[in-house]
């Protein structure tokens, strides 16, 4: 038994919603790496304090994060001016630190904390 293909063409209307818009899928990804470039640009992630700390997360969370003092001044939920630790707020969130303030902590505070 011969098999053949059959080739047939049809056009498709598709009506797009007022309040969507249709994008190709290199342009979101532009956009995607864009967002992510511009969070990363503001904000750090565990590992990043870990190299600048040249501390294991371990460390961190052992002789900052559990010293009263450090969270009083650095944690960012007190509302401070020198606030630059987001602690996890459910479960498989992250540490979040704002670049600027934990850069300016390790240049400046970190040895106090040894």
């Amino acid at each position: 038994m011969k098999s053949f293909q059959q080739l047939i063409k049809a056009e498709v209307s598709i009506s797009i919603p007022d309040d969507m818009i249709l994008i190709n899928k290199v342009e979101l990804e532009e956009l995607i790496d864009k967002a992510d470039q511009a969070e990363s640009n503001g904000y750090a992630k565990m590992d990043e304090f870990e190299k600048l700390c040249a501390r294991e997360k371990t460390w961190i969370k052992n002789n900052l994060f559990k010293d009263p003092n450090f969270l009083e001044q650095f944690d960012m939920s007190n509302n401070n001016e020198k606030g630059f630790v987001r602690f996890p707020r459910y479960q498989n969130d992250g540490y979040r630190f704002k670049r600027k303030q934990m850069i300016d902590f390790v240049n400046n505070d970190l040895q106090n904390w040894m």
